[in-house]
């Protein structure tokens, strides 16, 4: 018994064996494949030759969309901190955190007695002071019409000198009477104004319909007073805005209108959409570089923002749809192979027929001559097997992309990139430009993305 379990574990033991070696075997020849499908020749990994591929990608139709990136904070479009103007007890407090609210509900109240005992005195106060503004324009009228007859009598000569001064005197007196009256009136009115405003202070009342986003009071606590009272409640509005920051670099190309397309860190796989409804005219500065703050409107249907939310923005300078693109890989390359080209045939002592004096390309087909302008560039296609340059005009840049207004057809093979080495030799310090160094540099010639995924 003991000799046939011995004799399974070994069967078991081969098997096992043999399923990874043949699991090793798949493995090795299918990453062959996969270097061949990639256009990499295997004879590169055992010190031969490898054979010159060109990587390429088709112009295709697509969106091309120039943005100017921002950072930015989400916040309410209004906040209001609300605060008791009198120092009392809080008596009530009907305010929650996150609890909708509407202009004009009570949050909080204040034990307002003496606030009411005062409103009452200043009522009081008022009407003594409008009776004595009575009295006392009462009392001028009476001197008025004194003075009138004396000047009467004065003029018949029944009275002397001295009585027409002194009615004189005595009206000029009501006068200022009045006038102080009057004046103790209106300060009864301010004094009724302020204790009136202090009562109806004691009640803390929603400014707008919002939410109750802070509620730092209790009931009987000693609040309010002074200019750096805390708050008690603090509402803000449901409807959020953006305030984001853009560099300097880019401030030029923003424009109050432009769409805007942000996303949170809280929601990773959501694009949220708005305008841009302000832009600063002062810059700010972080960590010395210059940023203005941009305003953007934010409509939230779906209620998944909050205030406080950091973003990542991108506010639409252009875009178009539906137009043929490339890959802004190619551009770079043509250059590198270009050159390259240009290089080669120097080094073997001709002129090439394709370079100008200057030792620039020549290739046929740019409006101005022979020479790129601003929009127009080469790209190299492959045509059979041979990269042919081509030149086109050129329309937004997305940076990975570029929109192409003439010059290429869609599915034209792009070229971006070769699966070959290019070999510099550097000169040694003292050496002349003619003598190596022995040292060679070789680098893979690829665009800025690297060779295209297999």
């Amino acid at each position: 018994m003991a000799e046939a379990k011995t004799n399974l574990l070994s069967s078991n033991k081969n098997k096992l064996s043999n399923g990874m070696k043949s699991r090793k075997s798949v493995l090795l020849i299918g990453c062959l494949v996969l270097l061949a499908v990639g256009g990499f020749s295997v004879s590169r990994w055992f010190g031969k030759d490898t054979k010159l591929v060109y990587f390429t990608l088709p112009a295709s139709q697509g969106t091309i969309t120039e943005s100017a990136p921002a950072t930015g904070t989400l916040e309410p479009v209004r906040s209001a901190e609300l605060s008791f103007t009198n120092v009392e007890v809080i008596k009530s407090l009907n305010a929650k955190l996150g609890q909708k609210v509407i202009a004009g509900q009570v949050l909080a109240e204040q034990n307002a007695t003496e606030l009411a005992a005062k409103l009452r005195q200043a009522q009081s106060d008022l009407v003594q002071a409008e009776a004595q503004l009575q009295q006392s324009a009462s009392a001028s009228n009476n001197a008025l019409k004194t003075l009138k007859r004396q000047e009467e009598l004065y003029r018949a000569g029944a009275i002397p000198l001295v009585d027409l001064e002194t009615a004189t005197a005595d009206y000029d007196k009501s006068k200022v009477d009045v006038a102080t009256a009057r004046a103790q009136v209106e300060t009864s009115k301010g004094n009724l104004t302020i204790a009136r405003n202090n009562m109806n202070n004691a009640k803390l009342l929603a400014p707008f319909d919002g939410i109750v986003s802070e509620v730092t009071g209790e009931v009987g606590q000693k609040n309010g007073g002074g200019s750096d009272q805390t708050s008690v409640v603090t509402v803000i509005s449901e409807e959020l805005q953006l305030k984001a920051l853009v560099n300097e670099v880019d401030i030029g190309k923003v424009k109050v209108g432009q769409d805007a397309e942000f996303t949170s860190t809280a929601y990773p796989n959501e694009t949220f959409q708005g305008k841009v409804v302000n832009i600063s005219l002062q810059a700010t500065t972080v960590s010395n570089v210059q940023y203005f703050q941009v305003l953007i409107s934010c409509p939230d249907p779906k209620r998944l923002l909050r205030a406080g939310m950091s973003t990542t923005v991108n506010v639409i300078v252009a875009r178009q749809t539906n137009v043929l693109t490339v890959s802004s890989t190619a551009f770079t390359f043509a250059e590198s192979y270009l050159r390259s080209q240009r290089s080669a045939t120097a080094s073997q002592g001709s002129t090439p027929s394709s370079s100008n004096g200057g030792g620039k390309t020549r290739v046929r087909g740019f409006s101005g001559g022979n020479r790129p302008t601003n929009n127009q560039k080469l790209v190299m296609v492959l045509q059979g097997d041979k990269p042919v340059p081509r030149p086109v005009v050129v329309g937004l840049n997305d940076g990975q992309n570029t929109e192409i207004v003439s010059g290429l057809n869609q599915g034209d093979k792009v070229i971006i990139g070769t699966n070959q080495y290019s070999q510099t030799t550097s000169t040694g310090s003292g050496g002349n430009s003619g003598q190596s160094s022995g040292r060679d540099s070789r680098r893979m010639i690829f665009g800025p993305g690297g060779p295209p995924p297999n």
